[in-house]
C-alpha cells in the first residue's frame, strides 16, 4: 500500500460522501461497508479517517452510483471552506491566488485529492498539476472531477467577481457527460491532454483574495504544518522525509534544511532513521531514482527531469542517476518498455 495512504485527514470529507450518497437513496451503512468507519465517528469533523479507509469509501459510492453523470463534479461541488479546516482557512486569508495556490502545493495532503498536487509557474500563467498515476483505477474519474468541483467551488465563494481557471486540461477522452462542465464548472475542458491541470493566467494570479489577511494566514498556516508533521510523524520520520522531499521535488537539498523543515536536528534527524534502519541518504537516492523513472518513462526529457528534481543541470542529475541505476537516463529512456500511463 502506497504511504500516502496511511495518512490520517478529518472525517469531514467522508460526511460529505456519505450524504451525497443519501441524496441518491444509497444509505449510510452501504457506503460505509468495508471501511472501517462508522456512523459515530463521522457525526463528529474532529475525528480524523485514513486517506485508504476514504478511498474504500469512494470506491463504493462509485460502485453504487457509477451511472450519475458527472458523479465527481457533484460531489466536488459540495465541499466548502469549513469542510478543509486550516487549509482551507489558510487559502481564503491568504493576499493573492497565488499565495493561495502557494499552500495548496506546500500542503497537499491536507486537501482530500488523493492526487500529488503541484504548482508550475510559466512565462504568462501559473498551472495546478494533478498527479493521479498512482491512484486506483476504479476511482480515477470520480477523484479529478472532485477536485475539480472542489476548487471551482471554493472559487466562486471567494472571489465573485472572477473565477481564475481559463483552461482545465483532462487526459481522458471526452466522456458523455462531457456537456457537464461547463455546465456545472463554468469551464471547457481540453480532453485528451497530456496532463490534468488547471491553469491561470498571470493577469489573474495576482488577485487580491477578498478576505485577505497575512497575519491570519500566516497563523493558520503554521497551525497547517504543525498538524501535517503530526500526521506524518504516525508514519515513522522516515516517510516525513520522503513526504518533504516529493513535497519541494529537490532531491539536492541538504539534509539540514529538511530536518528545520520537520522541526528536528540533524542530529536526531540522523538518529531517528538509524532506528528505522536507514538513513537520509538512502531516502533521497530511492525517492529520486523511483520519481526520475517515473518521469523519464513518461516521456520527458532529462532535461526536464533534472530540472524538476532540483538538479543545476542535465550533467549533475546524469551522475546522480548512474549511481542509481548504473546507467544513463537516456540510456534508461530508450530501453524502458513503460509507456505512458494513459
Amino acid at each position: 500500500m502506497d504511504r500516502r495512504w496511511e495518512l490520517t485527514r478529518s472525517a469531514a470529507s467522508a460526511a460529505v460522501l456519505i450524504e451525497l450518497g443519501r441524496e441518491y437513496g444509497v444509505a449510510a451503512d452501504q457506503l460505509l461497508t468495508g471501511t472501517g468507519i462508522t456512523a459515530e465517528l463521522l457525526s463528529d469533523p474532529v475525528n480524523e479517517i485514513s486517506a485508504a479507509q476514504e478511498i474504500e469509501l469512494a470506491k463504493n459510492l462509485v460502485t453504487a452510483l457509477g451511472q450519475v453523470p458527472g458523479l465527481g463534479l457533484r460531489a466536488g461541488l459540495k465541499y466548502q471552506i469549513a469542510t478543509h479546516g486550516l487549509w482551507g482557512f489558510a487559502l481564503t486569508t491568504s493576499p493573492t491566488v497565488r499565495d493561495a495556490l502557494t499552500i495548496i502545493a506546500a500542503y497537499p495532503e491536507l486537501s482530500y485529492s488523493f492526487s500529488r498536487i503541484t504548482v508550475e509557474s510559466r512565462a504568462d500563467s501559473v498551472a495546478l498539476v494533478f498527479d493521479d498515476h498512482d491512484v486506483p483505477a476504479e476511482i480515477r474519474v470520480f477523484n479529478t472531477e472532485r477536485d475539480w468541483g472542489i476548487l471551482v467551488n471554493l472559487a466562486r465563494a471567494y472571489l465573485p467577481d472572477a473565477i481564475p481557471f481559463t483552461d482545465l486540461s483532462v487526459t481522458r477522452q471526452a466522456p458523455p457527460h462531457a456537456h457537464l462542465y461547463p455546465e456545472l464548472l463554468g469551464v471547457t475542458p481540453r480532453f485528451g491532454s497530456p496532463r490534468d491541470e488547471l491553469v491561470i493566467p498571470n493577469t489573474l494570479v495576482d488577485l487580491p483574495m477578498p478576505q485577505a489577511n497575512p497575519a491570519v494566514a500566516a497563523a493558520f498556516t503554521a497551525q497547517a504544518a504543525q498538524l501535517l508533521n503530526r500526521r506524518r510523524e504516525r508514519l515513522g520520520i522516515a516517510g516525513a522525509v520522503r513526504h518533504e522531499l516529493l513535497r519541494t521535488r529537490r532531491f539536492t537539498t541538504d539534509q539540514d534544511e529538511v530536518a528545520r523543515s520537520l522541526n528536528l536536528s540533524v542530529r536526531t534527524l540522523r538518529r531517528r532513521l538509524a532506528d528505522e534502519g536507514t538513513s537520509y541518504r538512502e531516502i533521497v537516492g530511492e525517492t529520486a531514482r523511483l520519481l526520475a523513472e517515473e518521469l523519464l518513462a513518461s516521456g520527458l526529457t532529462v532535461s526536464d527531469v533534472a530540472h524538476r528534481l532540483g538538479y543545476s543541470g542535465a550533467p549533475a542529475f546524469t551522475d546522480a542517476f548512474r549511481s542509481w541505476n548504473g546507467t544513463t537516463p537516456g540510456a534508461f529512456a530508450r530501453s524502458s518498455t513503460h509507456t505512458t500511463r494513459r
